[in-house]
């Protein structure tokens, strides 16, 4: 599997208007330089949460918030055309960039990939329960952490 480059960019052209703020805006401008199939894995523990808040915080409480998926990693991924080969038929949760609307409900971007169709971002709210689709992929950040964006 080769090497995707991410390049980061200002998401404002790319964040629907009322997203007012990041949930954890420390995570925003970090991340993987690269994403490698090999560096990642799925996530759901058999205690985990359905209820999208409720993982959400589960993430935020075990530090791995960090080590989730982005906005940008799901842009980049979505551009270079790769999620139909690494992640056929799995809605790829991007947690790294939840984010909070104007009257702070929670929503988490996440990559619609249905086979067959041109995968998408959108938004999901996280009083909803999370299904079997919904993918949390971690890195590990020993491997592709832990580096700020230039």
């Amino acid at each position: 599997m080769q090497k995707i480059f991410l390049k980061r960019t200002i998401l404002k052209p790319f964040v629907p208007d009322w997203v007012v703020k990041w949930a954890v805006p420390e995570f925003e401008d970090i991340g993987p330089e690269h994403l490698n199939h090999g560096d990642m894995e799925s996530y759901f523990p058999q205690d985990a949460p359905r209820k999208g808040e409720g993982f959400f915080q589960q993430l935020q409480v075990s530090g791995l918030t960090r080590c989730c998926l982005g906005f940008e990693d799901g842009r980049s991924l979505i551009t270079k055309g790769v999620l139909p080969i690494c992640f056929p038929g799995k809605h790829l949760c991007l947690w790294r960039s939840t984010a909070f609307d104007i009257s702070g409900n929670l929503f988490m971007p996440w990559v619609q990939n249905i086979s067959g169709q041109i995968p998408i971002i959108r938004w999901w709210w996280l009083e909803y329960d999370l299904y079997p689709s919904h993918h949390t992929i971690l890195f590990d950040p020993k491997s592709t952490l832990g580096r700020a964006s230039k």
